[in-house]
């Protein structure tokens, strides 16, 4: 019987900033070998990870390698991280201000770096977030209404919700159930 091997490692949104000076918005949303990422550096590692058939062990070569290369936050970086924590827990008015007030930067600045460690600008990254929101409801035991749903995630508007939905899926949301019930039943595979 032959085995798949390969060790996968998934970073938060700004969770890859800190192990490279790539500019996270030159790297997409898409799956990298680590040797795009690290060139050479990682060619050692990978021929230890291959040596050993234990994922234990694998986990332990691949946190070396990375903390080898861990990049400490500067303290505009922890700030722009807060910025990015507050949006992510729909925190978004009162301590968005607040924080982005304390940055010893411009607006455009900021936005550049935020752009930076994160991929995207703080709109799409909002934007991304809600929707976020969106799929977690939608996965809950319980359903509840689409337009609940859209409150619930911090959509204003159903409008909004809609236009937002179909930027994510190329459907309206009726519409995405209709074409794609699955969703619904994935849902009720996890209770």
């Amino acid at each position: 019987m032959a085995t798949a091997r390969g060790l996968i490692v998934k970073f938060s949104p700004y969770g890859l900033s800190r192990f490279t000076d790539i500019p996270m918005e030159h790297l997409g949303n898409e799956a990298l070998s680590a040797s795009s990422v690290w060139g050479n550096s990682f060619r050692k590692t990978q021929n230890e990870l291959m040596e050993t058939a234990h994922v234990t062990t694998q986990i332990e070569i691949a946190e070396a390698f990375l903390m080898k290369l861990f990049i400490k936050p500067n303290e505009i970086d922890k700030r722009i991280f807060r910025i990015a924590d507050n949006i992510k827990t729909k925190d978004t008015f009162n301590s968005l201000e607040s924080i982005i007030k304390e940055i010893p930067l411009s607006q455009r600045q900021i936005e550049r770096r935020f752009k930076a460690l994160m991929g995207v600008n703080i709109q799409t990254f909002n934007r991304i977030c809600h929707f976020e929101n969106v799929k977690s409801l939608l996965m809950e035991k319980q359903p509840i209404s689409l337009t609940e749903v859209g409150y619930q995630a911090g959509y204003y508007d159903q409008a909004h919700f809609i236009r937002e939905f179909k930027r994510f899926t190329a459907y309206s949301p009726k519409s995405f159930f209709e074409k794609a019930p699955f969703y619904r039943y994935i849902s009720k595979l996890n209770d």
